[in-house]
């Protein structure tokens, strides 16, 4: 998992804990006030304020507020849940921008790019860029990807895993290969003709 999606769940997950204390302490809070006048104390009112800059924090590193000057716009109309949503869809741009990065690293067992996937890198870079640009663009393109129904996706796991599937999980994968990019494609990736295109070393 994503080291920075850990933490904001991490994060939220926190948040979750200070609210439900929080709501607790208000009660009281109310309570008193209306039974004997007694004002909040000054340590509540700092919690909430604490609560409140985290909790736009939050959104703000996962884009769906905007931050001026220490100030952030648009958070009052936000709940825990609509961040933990966010979050969620965070996490399958991510695996779908993955996914499509191996597409991009396709190449003929010889080194070679081949001809037949000029298709099939064309289609990867567009929906890259777009998921880039604007992630909420392609919702349904997003989940496919990510949960490996997409014919990209089933291409980088019959490249990447071919020896593992079972023979109707590879039957199924072939067929639709063949109908989105077409029986060449399809054919040199169940043969074991295509692998990925190692990294540089560093030296």
């Amino acid at each position: 998992m994503n080291s920075k999606f850990e933490e904001l769940e991490t994060r939220l997950d926190h948040l979750t804990t200070r609210r439900e204390r929080l709501a607790d302490h208000l009660g009281a809070v109310a309570e008193r006030l209306a039974r004997f006048g007694e004002r909040p104390p000054n340590r509540l009112l700092d919690d909430l304020t604490s609560f409140r800059l985290e909790f736009c924090s939050v959104a703000s590193d996962l884009g769906l507020v905007e931050t001026e000057d220490g100030e952030s716009n648009g958070a009052g109309d936000l709940s825990l849940d609509d961040l933990r949503r966010r979050l969620d869809w965070s996490r399958r741009v991510e695996t779908a921008l993955r996914v499509l990065g191996q597409v991009l690293k396709l190449r003929s067992s010889d080194g070679s790019t081949p001809e037949d996937l000029h298709a099939v890198f064309d289609d990867a870079r567009i929906i890259s860029q777009r998921l880039s640009s604007w992630p909420d663009v392609d919702p349904q393109v997003v989940n496919e990807l990510s949960a490996g129904t997409h014919p990209l996706a089933q291409l980088v796991r019959l490249v990447g895993a071919g020896d593992d599937l079972s023979d109707q999980q590879w039957h199924e994968i072939t067929e639709n290969l063949c109908g989105a990019y077409g029986r060449e494609v399809s054919v040199i990736a169940a043969r074991g003709r295509l692998i990925f295109e190692s990294e540089p070393s560093s030296m």
